[in-house]
């Protein structure tokens, strides 16, 4: 039995790989996970943030705890056990499918400007 992969949420794309597929094929069908300029652009807002704290407060945080705090406030918990002890830890920014990895810099943007750090956004972030 042959595999076919399609990771889309055009439906379209969806119905008409099902039904090209032949009997001897398997299809298993996911959401995209976060794309690469999402992944440039959290980092990028990241060293913004360090930066506003710099310069606004004369506070001097690292990369990973500006990232630790903003996974503290909106990440996603991920709690595992092995070997009969259980360890949480917040879900990795690879592991974000693209639809979660909006909503979570969206939340981004949205506490920065309550404290007065106004992030870059590229022209085309909000295009279709």
């Amino acid at each position: 039995m042959k595999l076919t992969r399609l990771t889309t949420y055009n439906k379209p794309r969806i119905i008409e790989a099902i039904q090209r597929a032949p009997n001897t094929h398997f299809c298993t069908i996911s959401a995209p996970k976060k794309t690469n300029p999402q992944l440039r652009l959290i980092h990028g807002w990241i060293r913004e943030i360090q930066t506003f704290f710099a310069e606004s407060e004369g506070k001097a945080y690292t990369f990973d705890q500006i990232k630790l705090y903003l996974k503290g406030l909106f990440g996603e918990v991920v709690t595992s056990t092995v070997n009969g002890k259980t360890n949480t830890e917040y879900k990795s920014f690879a592991d974000y499918e693209k639809p979660e990895m909006s909503r979570f810099m969206e939340q981004v943007d949205h506490h920065c400007v309550e404290f007065g750090c106004y992030l870059t956004i590229p022209g085309d972030y909000y295009a279709a």
